[in-house]
């Protein structure tokens, strides 16, 4: 750590690494408060050289640098204007070489301030966004509003703007303090929160915003995943119309202390805290249980993303919800679990289930019987499945006659495999991507009435497949061919008028793709997920780039129904 630096309002400590702090935070807060948002203890230096004064705070902020391995990312610290505090990251390397492979750096700064002369920070420079952190708590609607207008995409928002918004996306924000202006916002009903490292505080602050239908509480899939537990539901009980909630990508390990996710070795009958000492998945088991308990004190909930495995006590507790009929999210799905699913209410009130994996050394098919049963169901999810999705655990989906939306990535099966399809005749929204056995066979779905296909690095796909599917399906509208590299993108061109209803089309690595379809008018997208994000396919998006970077989280216009936050990222990297 840097020697402290003396100055006029504030008082510099240094910038130091910081493990397992989330990307992108900042927070003014006491000293105390410090010890209670750091995991790592990585701030213990800072709380050891400096001594607060009489009514000092401290701002904390914490940058992932993301760049070359000769880079040598720093921060500059200096009055501004009156009362401004900029704090500046930059890179002082002198070198000019740089390194091929990217380094991942968990940095952060932290400062003595006096809010008697300093009145807000302005952060950027690197990766960060510009941000105006301002000093001082939330009490009204003046003063919130000035809190919500330190996010880039709100500063320019008038107060009625502020007042109409329906959807809000905290990032790398002056977190606190937009808790705190949540209860300001009356027509407020989605909200995202990515990364946020969470307090006692904080959590209180976001029990209060009570207009909220759907919230996501959880990280990002390539950064550190953020602190929320299973005993933090507890707090957002007030909640009372929440019909969405995402618990995705947060840590195993919970919050510090009594909040902990793992939760203590207190055996739950005796109470004997040495009557036994509990497996890591007994501990887990236990912890969902509870988290799975206390989702029942949500009454409106109809949606819930988990991104972790399902034990079969919480799942248990999990089939009295009275509303629920959406489950995603769901890792490792075992043959004990989907059959106390399956043998529930929940197998006629469930009409959208999405997996990822089934558990280690377990057969697919029976899993998909037994999800078979779920007789109302409209969306189906099975990614990464792997070799345990083949052509004989397909025929198990025979009875979901009401289909409309099946999502099978990533899995073995081959062309006979698609012949299961003939019994599904609703499916109108199907991502095969990554099925590498696929050759030809695509006559199997010759009779749906497809609005979105994917077919992402299926390199055995050639035109002849293709075409006579597209001539049957003239209510295409999304179509993804990225890394399809055997299809002949002139020999398609020549059949133009097929294309001419897309909308959405991922041609990504076919040679001579963009200039040959240039004249069909669809909007090309880049991404390895299975559909646009501008797509309509009922909102089933597939990563979280779509509020975390869209830079449209200050959108004043209706949220509308789309989940596009609500599912974990499966896209696959390996092109």
């Amino acid at each position: 750590m840097a020697t402290t630096i003396m100055q006029n309002g504030y008082r510099f400590s240094g910038m130091m690494g910081c493990g397992g702090v989330s990307e992108y935070q900042g927070f003014l807060t006491s000293k105390a408060e410090v010890k209670d948002w750091v995991d790592s203890g990585s701030f213990g230096p800072f709380l050891e050289s400096v001594d607060f004064d009489s009514g000092e705070i401290a701002f904390v902020y914490t940058h992932t640098h993301t760049g070359s391995g000769s880079d040598d990312p720093d921060v500059r610290i200096g009055i501004q204007e009156e009362g401004i505090l900029d704090v500046q990251w930059y890179d002082k390397s002198r070198s000019c070489f740089q390194t091929a492979d990217l380094c991942f750096r968990h940095l952060a700064v932290a400062i003595c301030l006096n809010p008697n002369v300093i009145k807000s920070i302005h952060t950027h420079g690197l990766q960060v966004k510009t941000h105006t952190f301002v000093v001082g708590g939330v009490t009204d609607e003046a003063s919130a509003f000035v809190a919500l207008r330190g996010l880039d995409e709100l500063k320019s928002k008038t107060d009625e703007e502020l007042k109409a918004l329906t959807f809000l996306t905290i990032g790398n924000a002056d977190n606190e303090r937009v808790l705190q202006a949540l209860p300001y916002l009356p027509k407020l009903e989605a909200l995202s929160t990515i990364g946020i490292h969470w307090t006692t505080k904080t959590l209180a602050f976001l029990s209060k915003a009570a207009t909220l239908k759907k919230l996501r509480v959880g990280g990002r899939y390539w950064a550190e995943p953020n602190n929320f537990g299973y005993n933090d539901l507890e707090t957002l009980v007030p909640l009372v119309n929440l019909e969405s909630l995402n618990m995705s990508y947060t840590s195993i390990d919970g919050n510090k202390g009594d909040s902990c996710m793992v939760g203590n070795d207190t055996d739950d009958e005796t109470g004997d805290e040495n009557a036994h000492k509990p497996t890591r998945e007994q501990k887990l088991s236990r912890e969902f249980a509870r988290g799975m308990r206390t989702i029942l004190k949500f009454p409106k909930l109809r949606k819930l993303t988990l991104g972790t495995q399902m034990y079969p006590k919480g799942a248990k507790f999990l089939t009295m919800h009275p509303t629920l009929t959406a489950i995603h999210g769901v890792t490792r799905l075992s043959y004990e679990v989907a059959e106390i699913l399956a043998s529930s209410r929940l197998s006629k009130q469930i009409t959208s289930l999405d997996f990822k994996y089934v558990q280690h050394n377990q057969m697919a098919g029976p899993i998909i019987a037994q999800i078979a049963k779920f007789s109302n169901l409209i969306h189906l999810g099975m990614r990464d499945f792997g070799r345990a999705l083949n052509d004989t655990a397909m025929k198990e989906l025979a009875p979901l006659v009401n289909l409309k939306e099946l999502y099978i990535p990533d899995s073995s099966i081959a062309s006979n495999g698609l012949r299961s399809l003939r019994h599904l005749p609703n499916i109108h929204v199907l991502s095969l991507g990554y099925c590498r056995n696929i050759v030809g066979g695509l006559e199997s779905i010759q009779h749906l009435n497809l609005t979105h296909l994917d077919l992402r690095s299926i390199r055995g796909l050639r035109t002849e497949h293709l075409l006579p599917v597209l001539r049957v399906s003239p209510n295409l509208i999304d179509l993804n061919l990225r890394y399809a590299e055997g299809i002949d993108a002139n020999a398609l061109a020549k059949e133009v008028r097929l294309l001419q209803k897309l909308e959405f089309l991922n041609v990504l690595s076919i040679s001579n793709a963009s200039e040959a379809l240039e004249g069909i008018g669809a909007k090309e997208y880049y991404e390895d997920q299975p559909f646009s994000k501008g797509s309509t396919a009922d909102g089933q998006q597939e990563t979280y780039d779509s509020d975390d970077d869209s830079g449209d989280s200050g959108d004043s216009g209706d949220s509308g129904d789309s989940d596009d936050w609500d599912d974990s990222d499966y896209s696959n990297d390996d092109d």
